[in-house]
């Protein structure tokens, strides 16, 4: 097949949205699939701005979707599929039909908001941006429904698509490059704890680290790991100051996250509002047991795998308490780091996911 990708976000300059489409491109291209590639950075069609979406956020990205309406229209036949990461059309789509790919909704960037007590401005934006939605789902009608959680599949019919158009296919992990490598963490005897992905508002990390601080009561060699970049790279620095075993290591290459996730023992993620954290499921497949916020997504997977434990970020003491018993019972995560990896392998590598989204564009 002739498949033709569309995502506001792609490699090198992508987190979870982009991550997920590149994955599943090269699993499409090793089945002898031809597939072309539109975003904002290429890397075959490249239309809207990068540096919109980075600054503006949703403006940026409508401003996408609009450049994507009038490049396609009429040239759709030139491919035998097409599959569109969170399209947002506010007049029509130019593809008769296509598969298309939420990894969230504003209507849970907009709990989310008001949950954290966001700003006015903030909660002011994400309405607005949850009204647009709506508009631009009634735009899909003709268009085959994909959630990478069972929550977004939830929001999506909170938005008026019909339950039973949305299919539920989870961001997968490539099983391959991220798999235990115990030879790694030879030497460290401290427990590590590995966060990777965007440093943006609903990740929580101010919280995050209160966590940690309160944990270093009790492990007092433990170490903290952080990686990422974004928008709070620079009040989280101020914010860690000369916290001990706090380490801001910036933006890591994808391609370097597996050796990472080897020198560490726990993947810990505070995250107010996800889709499906490919970070998350990244770790696990590389064995690290997973703990986690008290969010519906995360407990769901913790619950599914029987991996990892789930806290209350939002109370730094109590979760601390949950940690360190936790990390007792369970030195370096060797109870839970199997039964993570089994629980990817078995329900969300990036080749079963890639099949599960091929039999809907055949």
């Amino acid at each position: 097949m002739k498949i033709l990708v569309c995502a506001s976000e792609y490699p090198p300059f992508a987190s979870g949205i982009g991550s997920v489409a590149y994955r599943m491109v090269r699993e499409f291209e090793k089945k002898g699939h031809q597939c072309t590639i539109c975003s904002p950075t290429g890397p075959d069609i490249r239309l809207g701005s990068y540096k919109m979406i980075r600054k503006p956020g949703g403006l940026g990205i409508l401003y996408f979707w609009w450049c994507v309406d009038r490049y396609f229209t009429g040239k759709a036949s030139q491919w035998d599929a097409v599959w569109l990461h969170w399209p947002m059309f506010l007049r029509r789509c130019p593809f008769p039909k296509a598969v298309v790919t939420f990894h969230g909704t504003y209507r849970g960037y907009r709990d989310m908001a008001n949950d954290m007590h966001s700003s006015l401005f903030s909660r002011k934006y994400y309405t607005i941006m949850e009204l647009a939605e709506r508009c631009y789902l009634s735009h899909l009608s003709s268009c085959v429904f994909t959630a990478v959680s069972s929550r977004t599949a939830e929001e999506l019919h909170s938005q008026g698509v019909s339950a039973k158009d949305i299919s539920y296919i989870p961001v997968g992990a490539d099983t391959e490059r991220f798999h235990p490598m115990q030879e790694l963490k030879a030497g460290i005897d401290a427990p590590v704890f590995l966060y990777f992905g965007r440093l943006a508002r609903q990740k929580n990390l101010f919280r995050l680290v209160d966590t940690f601080v309160e944990v270093k009561n009790s492990l007092p060699h433990a170490i903290l790991l952080i990686a990422g970049s974004g928008e709070l790279e620079k009040p989280l620095t101020r914010y860690v100051g000369e916290k001990p075993d706090i380490n801001l290591l910036g933006f890591i290459p994808n391609e370097e996250l597996p050796q990472l996730c080897a020198k560490s023992d726990f993947f810990i993620i505070a995250s107010k509002y996800e889709g499906q954290p490919v970070a998350l499921i990244e770790a696990m497949a590389a064995g690290l047991p997973p703990i986690v916020n008290n969010i519906p997504v995360l407990k769901q997977i913790v619950e599914e795998s029987g991996a990892g434990i789930v806290v209350d970020f939002d109370n730094p003491v109590l979760a601390a308490e949950q940690i360190e018993t936790y990390v007792f019972i369970n030195p370096k995560g060797q109870l839970d780091r199997k039964t993570a990896r089994e629980y990817v392998v078995g329900n969300m590598s990036s080749a079963m996911c890639a099949e599960k989204y091929l039999d809907l564009m055949h």
